[in-house]
C-alpha cells in the first residue's frame, strides 16, 4: 500500500495508536538486510577512492554503515524517562505531526 493510500484509509488517531504500539514492541527489522546494505555502501565507498590521492583514501568496512542499535538513543529510550501521561501525549503528538507532514487529515478539526 502507498503512503497516499494509507494516509486515506488510516486516522491520525489510528496512525498514533501504532506509532505508540511500535514503541512498545518495536519491528525489528531483518538484520541481514542491513548486512547486505552495509556491504553495498561501503563497496560504492571504496569504488570512488581509487579517484583520491593515496594519502587521503579512506576504506570503510561494512560495519561501518551498519547501525548500532544498542548504543542509538532512540525516542524510545526518551519516552522511558517520562511518565505514562507525558509518555502518551509525546507518543500522540509525535505521530500526529509525521501523519500531518505526511499529508494526512486530522478528522478531530472536521465538522460532523
Amino acid at each position: 500500500m502507498s503512503v497516499e493510500e494509507t494516509q486515506q484509509r488510516v486516522s491520525s488517531r489510528e496512525f498514533a495508536e501504532w506509532i505508540a504500539l511500535n514503541s512498545i514492541e518495536p519491528w525489528v527489522p531483518n538484520y541481514r538486510e542491513y548486512q547486505i546494505a552495509g556491504i553495498i555502501a561501503a563497496e560504492i565507498h571504496n569504488s570512488f577512492q581509487m579517484f583520491l590521492k593515496s594519502s587521503s583514501r579512506k576504506f570503510r568496512k561494512p560495519e561501518d554503515y551498519i547501525p548500532d542499535w544498542d548504543t542509538a538513543t532512540t525516542p524510545t529510550d526518551i519516552a522511558q524517562e517520562m511518565t505514562d501521561a507525558e509518555r502518551a501525549e509525546w507518543l500522540f503528538q509525535k505521530s500526529s505531526a509525521i501523519f500531518m507532514a505526511l499529508g494526512g487529515i486530522d478528522v478531530r478539526k472536521q465538522p460532523n
